[in-house]
């Protein structure tokens, strides 16, 4: 079976980013906005923009493997457990961001730097995809 990681390389493979036409699914908040750019199966690639200064707070994702990068702006992530490659990670994208897999389950959170942060997430689903915000459960310490 195909994982998270392998689908990003799929769908960023060639010249071009493959998108799905015609999908239109966006969801707008008081913090943050979200587009779902495309849907195959399980999988899904979804864009994020998370306004200026806005903490996400400590969250996980049951149902959702992510594998994201930063594509304008800045901020930090953290993910927990931190094993090897899981620590804080700087989201500025003008120094070249790179990918950060949030593992389903795992406790991940951050802050948007001051001119906010817009992702790109590519996500392995268990299950039917949906907005990456209603596979949500705060932190004990977040609620």
């Amino acid at each position: 079976m195909m994982s998270a990681k392998a689908y990003a390389r799929r769908m960023l493979a060639g010249d071009r980013l493959q998108l799905a036409r015609g999908l239109q699914a966006m969801r707008c908040g008081e913090r943050w906005v979200e587009v779902v750019l495309h849907r195959e199966g399980c999988f899904q690639t979804q864009l994020s923009v998370i306004l200026p200064g806005v903490t996400v707070p400590v969250h996980r994702h049951l149902r959702c493997d992510s594998v994201d990068i930063t594509l304008a702006g800045s901020g930090t992530a953290d993910v927990w457990p931190r094993w090897p490659g899981f620590a804080l990670a700087n989201l500025d994208a003008a120094l070249g961001a790179q990918l950060l897999h949030v593992p389903r389950g795992a406790w991940h959170g951050g802050t948007a730097g001051p001119q906010g942060a817009c992702m790109l997430s590519f996500q392995q689903w268990d299950g039917e995809p949906d907005f990456i915000s209603a596979d949500w459960e705060a932190h004990e310490a977040a609620r």
